[in-house]
């Protein structure tokens, strides 16, 4: 149950980190008019057509919200492991490969979607430094 807490709350930040970040990005590159964000085939031809700096954007995001996941997680974590920000950067990556594979993504975003979540978290919990006595 100690691990529990910290995972759920490095979790729910990285989440919330994500979302605010890709709605800026959504906010810097809307997608056209007319198209239906909810349609498969919409999707892919926003895909097709969006500027690569949209696509860095939902990756800038995923680094962004996995890094503060593994911050809160491990400040959270009296343990003297970083085991919570390492499956906290790990969940980031599985929502980062469902996406990819519901909606059709660019090879590079594969690469550095599945690459950077959980060095990222792990950076975090660096930065937080090392836990305080239980």
């Amino acid at each position: 149950m100690k691990k529990v807490v910290p995972i759920f709350a490095g979790v729910v930040t990285a989440i919330i980190i994500v979302f605010l970040v890709e709605g800026l990005g959504h906010t810097m590159w809307p997608p056209p008019e007319g198209l239906d964000i909810t349609n498969r085939e919409d999707l892919a031809v926003l895909m097709e057509t969006i500027p690569t700096a949209a696509i860095a954007a939902v990756l800038v995001a995923w680094i962004v919200g996995a890094f503060a996941g593994g911050f809160v997680a491990r400040k959270l974590d009296s343990s003297p492991d970083s085991t919570s920000s390492l499956i906290t950067g790990g969940v980031v990556m599985i929502f980062g490969v469902l996406t990819m594979m519901t909606v059709p993504h660019p090879i590079w975003m594969w690469i550095f979607g599945v690459l950077t979540p959980i060095p990222a978290a792990m950076f975090g919990a660096k930065l937080a430094g090392e836990p305080k006595e239980a």
